[in-house]
Order: C-alpha cells, then structure tokens, then sequence
C-alpha cells in the first residue's frame, strides 16, 4: 500500500500536479499503520506531510466538505499516534468525529473512515500498551460507533 501510494504521489509531483492530497494521505495512514509504536520510527515524510496539510488548507473555510474536515481530524489522530499521544488527544478526536456525524450522516462515507480506523487502531493497539492502547481500542469503537449510527435510519426497501 505504501509503495503504491508513494509511487503515486511521486508520479504526480513529478507531472507537475498540484493537488496530490489523496495520494499523500494514504502514504501517511500507511506509514501509520506500519509504524506507529514502532520504536525508532523517525515519523512522517516531511514533504508528504506537507502535501497532506497544504491539501487540507486548500478544501478549508467555504470549499470545505466531508473529507477534507474528517481528513483533519485523522490528520490530527495520526500525529498524536507517532507521538504516542494518543490518550491525551481521545476526547477531543472523539467529539469532533461526533460532532461531524452530527451534520453528515451519509454512511456509505463513514464506512470508509472505519475501513482507515480499524487499519489504523489495531495495528497500533498491538504495538502499543497501557493508556495509548486503551486509546486505540476506544477510538476504535468509537469511530465504530459513528459509522454504525446510521444503519438503523436506512429504510428497507418499500417500506
């Protein structure tokens, strides 16, 4: 996944593209999953982290919309993970995952921000021990929990 993504944001630089957000954003969920609570992991890219942040600036304000506001708050979760601080910052990525689910509710498009969680968690919860994997398993459920809020709302078919 990692080298894939790589590749593609090395591909798109190279072509002279500029928003190369996506790609980059992977390569950070992947570093993540590969890394965090990894001893010796240096963290992130600078330059992909870079990409992923200009990425962020240019969808936010009145351009903004679902995936560039949950984007930041992953973007904040995944550096509290290579910090290894993810117990200080749970309730605040907790509300704001609440908060977006609030004023979103479509749960095809919180589907695939559990599909980055349960990635990004459970690797992290098995490298990680006392309060950062109690962090992990509770953000886990939590974005579980989000996504999950919706399938009852979904009305069957005729009815």
């Amino acid at each position: 996944m990692k080298a894939s993504y790589q590749r593609a944001w090395d591909v798109g630089r190279k072509s002279g593209m500029t928003d190369l957000y996506y790609p980059a954003a992977n390569c950070l969920v992947a570093d993540v999953a590969l890394n965090a609570g990894r001893r010796g992991w240096r963290g992130f890219d600078r330059e992909i982290l870079d990409s992923v942040q200009q990425g962020l600036k240019a969808k936010s304000g009145n351009d903004a919309d679902f995936w560039s506001v949950v984007g930041a708050i992953e973007l904040r979760q995944y550096r509290a993970l290579a910090a290894r601080k993810l117990a200080s910052e749970k309730g605040p990525l907790e509300r704001a995952y609440q908060d977006l689910r609030k004023r979103v509710k479509a749960t095809r498009m919180w589907g695939s921000v559990y599909d980055t969680a349960f990635l990004v968690f459970r690797n992290y919860a098995v490298r990680a021990s006392g309060r950062e994997k109690d962090a992990a398993n509770a953000l886990h459920r939590a974005v579980a929990d989000v996504r999950s809020a919706g399938w009852g709302a979904i009305e069957a078919p005729g009815g």
